[in-house]
């Protein structure tokens, strides 16, 4: 992923770069330059942005800024920024509405390089110019970290889910609230460390924000890193409306439809969404939420059939097997 169509006039100043002095280029020169591999979706914001603060051209604009890595820097979806390569850390945007002249260019522009040896230092310095007018929304960022780590946006569940909130809710993520520092490079981590669960459930035919919540999304991750594939039988029935009653007892699915529909209730929300119940109030109510699920799921495991209201709280935590040492942040 290195930057291959880098200019010439970029390779050759490199001294310049040393002491982080300034140069001049030109837009095309510019959008030549790769893009910070955790970028936003530049196509909304801009279409947003051409609306408000950059509705015309103004000084400011004309000032960008680039990191080049001192040495090869390997990226979590397993490309790698050589050394050498220029990066940039602002003018995503501006560069987006440029090349497609719905923004004024400048004649030239002025860039500041600074070095970074490591993704943690690019994306540090990447966080320093997302200022408040570009300031990134959870979804921003969810999009971000799923190119981080490799992940095409290609099915309803991964573009619509409610992907930062169901991290924040599955244990050791490394996201604030399921264990970790909390800072806005939490959701890079959790994406990162539950890629394959993420998109084996994202991928699920028929899973989509109607029929998966995020406390659904979070319970399904932590079943699928519990009991892997395994674990599907239990979804695919879920969206495809399953369960089974014998003699006015039910299965884990029958359960948690009957929990769906008490909880779509309380929540005042449209029963043909299988879903709508489920997400509502506090971290806390929703962690709580994940245990109710995961006893629904547990008891449909074990071939369990019991009257449709009991319903046995699993801790997260514990069915993962962590104990109060495990620390995965």
């Amino acid at each position: 992923m290195g930057n291959q169509l880098m200019p010439t006039y970029l390779r050759v100043a490199t001294h310049r770069y040393i002491t982080m002095k300034t140069l001049t280029t030109t837009q095309a020169q510019w959008a030549a330059v790769m893009d910070h591999p955790g970028q936003r979706d530049t196509e909304a914001r801009a279409l947003r942005a051409v609306k408000t603060y950059l509705k015309s051209l103004a000084p400011i604009h004309c000032y960008v800024h680039a990191a080049k890595a001192a040495v090869d820097i390997p990226l979590p979806n397993g490309g790698v920024i050589k050394a050498g390569a220029l990066v940039k850390l602002d003018g995503h945007t501006r560069s987006y509405l440029w090349a497609r002249k719905m923004l004024k260019a400048p004649a030239r522009l002025t860039v500041t390089v600074q070095m970074v040896s490591s993704l943690q230092d690019l994306n540090s310095r990447y966080d320093e110019f997302d200022n408040a007018n570009a300031a990134k929304t959870a979804g921003d960022r969810c999009v971000g970290a799923f190119k981080l780590a490799g992940i095409s946006r290609d099915t309803p569940l991964l573009i619509s889910g409610s992907w930062t909130t169901a991290m924040r809710l599955v244990p050791g993520s490394g996201h604030a609230g399921g264990g970790g520092s909390g800072t806005t490079r939490g959701i890079d981590r959790a994406i990162e460390r539950w890629r394959e669960e993420i998109i084996t459930l994202g991928t699920l035919e028929g899973a989509s924000k109607d029929t998966l919540s995020s406390t659904l999304m979070a319970a399904a991750l932590i079943t699928l890193r519990v009991d892997g594939a395994d674990a599907l039988s239990f979804w695919r029935g879920w969206i495809g409306n399953g369960g089974s009653s014998v003699s006015g007892k039910t299965d884990g699915l029958g359960a948690l439809r009957a929990l769906a529909l008490i909880k779509q209730g309380r929540a005042g929300a449209q029963k043909i969404r299988m879903a709508a119940g489920f997400g509502h109030g506090s971290h806390g109510e929703r962690q709580h939420e994940v245990g109710e699920i995961l006893g629904c799921y547990k008891k449909h495991a074990a071939g369990h059939f019991n009257a449709k209201k009991k319903i046995v709280t699993i801790d997260a935590r514990e069915f993962m097997g962590m104990t109060e040492e495990t620390n995965e942040g």
